[in-house]
């Protein structure tokens, strides 16, 4: 029996609107699949819900899939709008160095959104009606439609980052993101403290919420086993296969593993997305995608879901696995769901290669202790992630996220907001580009052989002067004479700096003043025909059919 949650005290604005780049019940992804179960969720118990999002459908495609327009999908009406143009080859260019640890320029980290999934017909239409709605909620957070979605309805706006210590994260564009929202929704509490710690959020209106499930029909084991031609005992590992989320540790580990402890023991994907391609070996099996039936049945049928990803925000995977009774095997430094294991007690983490051969051993060779972490996984899932739960946190939040604000809680978010526009990176980008345009402005004013003969003068330090005397002690005397500019060095050290010095002052003025006056009267001759031509165009006769 479903929990009847009460609605919003906010007068007649019942609507819930969710901003996703993508929405369909084909879409895959972690994001897209708590978007999706939330809103349905929220439809069931009544509540006026819509979705707004892109044509899109393959996330590694960028292109319209599905037509521009209306749909009911399970009880929500989705909105589908045009994908901007986007620019792959920008979008490559930035993440490789991301990717690579290179500092990535505030400008840079602008044009990165820009191409990063936008649809000008849906921030149109955002606007348009956002007085129908109570609020809207954003997710994940580093695509266009989040980051420029949330400054067309900046005060209805509630972000569901879906956060995880990936470069990205690190971008000062999303550290003000989270800053300007009215409440920020999350999925664990260790997501929270990633945003709190590692990104320095300050926004006090934050609230964990999580992802709810439904109580599973029970997963057929056995029929999955033979219909797959599978061995009694194999790991799996479900979702998309790419080196972010450390398949390619995984596939080492288990290789190694098998190397060691020779087994029929089976590595097993249940996807075929994504930039690794698993070796070709008998005890590898790629399954593809499966239905959401046969899911069940693997993860029932597995001996233990490994889940190797350092960036998680969540893990639906892990949950369906706890509920179908198959305990995990996380990695460590994922804050997630090592606290989920930790909280729960469902399973095992690992770092090196010895802790994960030391927990595969135990799993394989105590099958006792083995149920009972997984007892303990799904009892964890059953009451904390219940849908009922779930959506209580959710309106309990959003009704707190949308209460009206005082004067000194505006004052002090508009105030933070307003501090990030003067931070380091904001300072590096902006000087850096007022230099580079210095640069350009006086490289079209200077000759080659003036910026030559500048830099020649430049050199006024004399580094390679050397005291001249063949007397040791004298020598030395001079020499800590000369580091303390003393008056004896005035003759033949510092007198000759000056002289330098002049030189370099004078052909600074003679070079670079001519320089600037061409420069500002080829601007002031610029404005002038400007002016021409808008006079001329204001008194030339408009076409009868124009």
């Amino acid at each position: 029996m479903r929990m009847q949650v009460d609605t919003f005290a906010y007068g007649t604005k019942q609507r819930i609107g969710f901003v996703t780049p993508r929405y369909g019940i084909e879409v895959v992804g972690g994001a897209e699949r708590l978007v999706r179960g939330t809103a349905e969720q929220l439809a069931a118990r009544g509540y006026a819900v819509e979705a707004f999002a892109t044509c899109v459908l393959n996330i590694h495609e960028w292109r319209d899939h599905y037509p521009p327009g209306d749909e009911m999908v399970n009880g929500v009406l989705v909105h589908r709008f045009p994908l901007d143009p986007v620019d792959l080859g920008q979008l490559q260019r930035t993440t490789q160095k991301a990717m690579a640890g290179e500092r990535v320029a505030y400008s840079e980290q602008l044009q990165f959104v820009q191409q990063s999934v936008n649809s000008q017909p849906l921030f149109h239409s955002l606007r348009e009606r956002q007085n129908d709605f109570a609020c809207f909620i954003f997710a994940p957070y580093m695509f266009g439609t989040t980051y420029w979605g949330v400054k067309v309805v900046p005060d209805k706006a509630i972000l569901l980052p879906c956060l995880h210590n990936e470069p990205y994260a690190h971008f000062i564009i999303y550290r003000e993101l989270i800053e300007e929202v009215r409440g920020v929704i999350f999925n664990a509490e260790a997501e929270r403290r990633f945003a709190m710690n590692g990104m320095g959020m300050v926004n006090p209106h934050t609230a964990v919420v999580g992802y709810g499930f439904e109580p599973p029909p029970v997963g057929n084991s056995e029929h999955f086993r033979r219909q797959r031609n599978l061995p009694s005992q194999f790991i799996l590992y479900s979702g998309r296969l790419e080196s972010g989320k450390n398949v390619p540790l995984l596939i080492d580990y288990f290789t190694r593993y098998k190397t060691e402890r020779p087994s029929d023991l089976a590595l097993v994907f249940t996807n075929d997305r994504g930039d690794v391609t698993p070796p070709p070996r008998s005890d590898i099996v790629s399954l593809g995608f499966l239905s959401e039936e046969d899911l069940h049945n693997a993860y029932a049928a597995a001996t233990t879901l490994c889940q190797p990803s350092v960036n998680e925000s969540f893990s639906i995977v892990m949950m369906e696995a706890w509920l179908q009774h198959t305990p995990a095997l996380v990695h460590t430094d994922c804050a997630v769901t090592s606290d989920h294991v930790r909280q729960s007690g469902g399973g095992w983490t690992f770092r090196t290669y010895e802790e994960f051969r030391a927990a595969l051993d135990q799993i394989l060779g105590d099958p006792d202790e083995s149920r009972r972490r997984a007892q303990a996984g799904c009892a964890y899932v059953q009451q904390q992630y219940n849908w009922d739960a779930v959506i209580e946190r959710l309106v309990n939040a959003l009704k707190r996220f949308m209460q009206p604000r005082s004067l000194a809680e505006q004052l002090a978010q508009n105030g933070i907001r307003h501090a990030l526009d003067f931070s380091r990176e904001r300072f590096d980008d902006q000087f850096t580009r007022v230099i580079e345009r210095a640069e350009a402005d006086l490289a079209q004013g200077l000759t080659h052989d003036q910026i030559g003969a500048l830099r020649q003068a430049a050199r006024i330090a004399m580094p390679d002067y050397q005291v001249q005397s063949n007397i040791p002690v004298i020598g030395k005397f001079i020499a800590w004479l000369r580091r303390h500019l003393t008056s004896h060095l005035r003759e033949p050290y510092i007198d000759p700096i000056i002289s330098r010095q002049e030189v370099y002052n004078t052909h600074m003025l003679n070079t670079l003043l001519p320089a600037l006056e061409r420069s500002l009267r080829e601007q002031r001759r610029l404005s002038r025909e400007i002016e021409l031509l808008r006079k001329q165009l204001a008194h030339t006769p408009q076409r009868s059919d124009d």
